[in-house]
């Protein structure tokens, strides 16, 4: 209530007109499908279902930051700091902890091929890191106005793909690799030496540390194999995948209603095709379209899939415009996007 409550003064006090761009309106059909969803066909009147009617908090702000850097610009070079600050001394700090098992402040992983550096026993050291990389990429071309910007954003490229290599999230390590590729595609004629060594470098890595190489090659492999036969990621993934699609079979069009799999999963209806042996409830599905598609159906679905396709056409315009025009802002906008475009 407090940030709804700044954020709306912020805007009439400054008495600006906000320009609502179609991602943003995508976004409020959404939101207010989801407060008529929650109240009219789930049915739910407990806090934990109608805190979902507030969700507009997020778009409220996310305009009013947009609207702060765009007063004051200085506001992203000293994010472009910090973040270069954050990034490194997690990467020193993760070092240590891969290497002796110990953070700089003792905390210990209790897994052998993660590394959680300051984040403790919650394992999301690598979407972080992937997920804020875009936005310093972004910042770096848009403000530093140098000849040494392309050395600066392969650093960060490099230091984000070691983090996520060691962090051992799989899933995260799709971030510094598309935007390796995005990199490398604009002015490629410049950079196809420095990517091949900086490539050969991070094969290296991957085969020559048996840890590295245990999680993501040998577990991934055995993963996705149960009896002799192909499944989805691992056994506990597969079994997750396969009550979503039950649970989305049964309620096609509206779903279940939100945080529903965590609660329905225990029932039996939902377990036909699943591996009998292995669990098959968690607190989500661990896959974010099979988790839409299961709790709020193919209405919501189609949103989603219309902002996706928003974003990656959005994606390959400015790629494409690019190669011919060759504009900074441009080059800012292409990872700004792509940060989007990964997440969904």
């Amino acid at each position: 209530i407090e940030i709804i409550f700044i954020i709306i003064c912020s805007l009439i006090l400054t008495n600006k007109i906000i320009k609502i761009n179609f991602l943003i309106k995508l976004l409020i059909v959404l939101n207010i499908l989801i407060a008529f969803e929650s109240l009219f066909i789930y049915q739910k009147y407990n806090f934990e279902n109608l805190k979902f009617i507030f969700f507009f908090r997020f778009i409220l702000f996310a305009i009013i930051i947009s609207y702060i850097f765009s007063l004051k610009k200085k506001i992203f070079k000293n994010l472009i700091i910090l973040l270069v600050i954050i990034f490194v001394t997690l990467f020193l700090d993760s070092i240590l902890q891969f290497s002796s098992g110990k953070n700089i402040f003792g905390l210990v992983t209790e897994n052998h091929y993660r590394v959680s550096s300051f984040f403790g026993d919650e394992y999301i050291l690598g979407s972080y890191v992937g997920r804020m990389m875009p936005i310093l990429i972004s910042s770096v071309y848009f403000f530093i106005n140098k000849k040494r910007t392309d050395k600066i954003i392969l650093f960060i490229l490099i230091l984000s793909l070691l983090l996520c290599l060691i962090s051992g999230d799989r899933s995260s390590l799709i971030f510094p690799i598309v935007s390796l590729l995005i990199f490398s595609l604009i002015d490629f004629h410049k950079k196809k030496i420095t990517l091949f060594i900086f490539s050969i470098f991070c094969l290296g890595i991957i085969f020559t540390s048996n840890t590295i190489n245990q999680r993501y090659i040998n577990q991934s492999l055995d993963g996705s194999f149960y009896n002799n036969k192909l499944i989805y990621i691992s056994p506990s993934h597969h079994n997750y995948a396969v009550v979503s699609l039950n649970m989305f079979k049964e309620k096609k069009f509206f779903g279940h209603g939100f945080k529903s799999f965590r609660k329905l999963c225990e029932k039996e209806r939902f377990h036909g095709k699943t591996i009998e042996t292995v669990p098959k409830c968690s607190t989500h599905s661990h896959n974010y379209y099979l988790q839409f598609l299961s709790e709020n159906g193919l209405f919501n679905f189609a949103i989603l899939l219309i902002i996706f396709i928003y974003v990656t056409i959005k994606l390959i315009k400015l790629i494409y415009d690019n190669f011919s025009k060759n504009l900074k802002r441009s080059k800012s906008l292409i990872f700004a996007y792509a940060g989007v475009f990964i997440s969904l």
